[in-house]
């Protein structure tokens, strides 16, 4: 068309000038910007897919984390580290217990829970299993019961189990056969046969004869040696412990032991000990004496100043490097035959491994009996202690042991001396019995 000046528009949105003309032309229409573009849409969509899958990436490798950590601490208690499997547990329980903070005001809070219980459940159990296994008994039932109260459903019966067991190595037989007489029907096998010789030793130990041999005769097999191993510990004394009539005892034997006369017992005071710790189990019931030597070095000094700091410094390191409770022992005995208070009897001692301290009192001697020879004063004040500890706690003859000889040779305490000293004393014991 005539008069019309051709205009051609610019990727910036301005009109072109013609050729003839030098005046900028503003644009007719403006651009206006949507208060929601799709651009911004797309870029929020990615966002929140990105960071979900962020999330979930990271919560499985918590969830892989976890689990190989668990696998960790469950191989580490087969192999009998229990404080590196403890350690482990302790840590898994915290990220255990942040976890569940944070996913405290999530939407799939219970998918979440019901997803973990089995999880928090096992770390609690094996931190039980742990305490128990180092006579941690209040920890450990603390523990359980978590794992108890844990488990959706019906409880569990392994974590019922360890219950029971806890209770049994505590010397409360009532407790534990209430928590392992509903169990019979819930093991097989090995397993079924061990919790029966458990059932029997509960039962003979309440005086009840009749249901203690019952759950005896249910054992299948009886040359399982954990099985052998408690018959030997609990039911060694077991006629003794539940016969209808006492072994008589001649009057001439009675005056041979009473000619010993009565013990002189340094007590605690006397070398200064330190007060016994909270981590201490009650003794159970009497039933075995253990002979030991301290082992460390000879020791010739008859001074009573020298061997009060030799205990003091027996309990210092049995507190102090083992961590116990007190000096593992019950009385010691130096070189001049005097007899020392060490651990009350009221408490359980540590002289022995694991569930071998139950119902065991702890002697220890002045000395190393691989290098050198006891006294005859020692031997004098053993046989006296002996002799009173067996007529007070009707612990008979045949249960007076070494300490090699409880743990099957595994170690040499107290010497060959001792060892052949001791083999005499229960023969003649056994004599005076009869």
């Amino acid at each position: 068309m005539r008069g019309e000046r051709s205009t051609l528009s610019d990727p910036v949105g301005r009109e072109s000038v013609s050729p003839s003309s030098t005046r900028r032309v503003v644009p007719t229409l403006p651009v206006r910007t949507p208060k929601t573009p799709a651009s911004r849409v797309i870029l929020f969509v990615a966002l929140a897919t990105s960071m979900a899958l962020l999330n979930s990436c990271a919560q499985k490798e918590r969830r892989d984390d976890t689990r190989a950590l668990l696998s960790l601490a469950e191989n580490s208690i087969l192999r009998g580290d229990y404080r590196s499997a403890l350690k482990t547990f302790r840590k898994l329980n915290t990220r255990t217990a942040a976890s569940n903070a944070e996913s405290k005001n999530s939407r799939k809070q219970g998918k979440k829970t019901s997803a973990q219980a089995s999880v928090v459940n096992r770390i609690h159990r094996g931190t039980g299993r742990c305490y128990m296994e180092l006579r941690m008994y209040r920890k450990a039932l603390i523990a359980l019961k978590k794992a108890r109260d844990n488990s959706p459903g019906r409880p569990d019966p392994a974590v019922e189990r360890l219950i029971g067991e806890v209770y049994f190595r505590n010397g409360d037989y009532k407790k534990a056969y209430r928590h392992l007489k509903p169990l019979t029907k819930s093991f097989r096998g090995q397993e079924r046969d061990r919790l029966f010789m458990r059932l029997s030793i509960c039962a003979y130990r309440k005086k009840d004869t009749r249901r203690g041999q019952h759950f005896w005769n249910a054992i299948r097999n009886r040359a399982d040696p954990e099985i052998q191993e408690l018959e030997r510990r609990h039911l060694g004394s077991r006629d003794a412990t539940v016969a209808k009539a006492k072994p008589r005892v001649r009057s001439k034997a009675k005056r041979r032991w009473r000619k010993r006369g009565k013990l002189l017992i340094h007590n605690r005071s006397e070398w200064n000990a330190r007060p016994v710790r909270r981590n201490v189990d009650r003794m159970s019931q009497i039933s075995r004496i253990t002979v030991h030597h301290t082992g460390d070095k000879l020791h010739h000094s008859s001074s009573q100043r020298v061997s009060a700091r030799e205990i003091k410094k027996i309990q210092k390191y049995h507190q102090q490097q083992n961590g116990w409770a007190d000096i593992g022992y019950h009385f010691v005995i130096d070189q001049n035959g005097r007899i020392w208070e060490g651990r009350p009897l009221r408490y359980q001692g540590a002289h022995a491994r694991g569930h071998h301290n139950v119902g065991n009192v702890g002697v220890v001697l002045l000395g190393n009996f691989l290098l050198q020879k006891p006294s005859k004063k020692q031997f004098s004040s053993l046989d006296r202690l002996l002799v009173d500890l067996c007529r007070r706690h009707r612990v008979p003859p045949h249960r007076v042991h070494t300490h090699s000889e409880l743990l099957n040779g595994e170690t040499q305490c107290p010497g060959p001396v001792i060892s052949r000293w001791l083999s005499r004393f229960r023969q003649r014991g056994i004599a005076l019995a009869k």
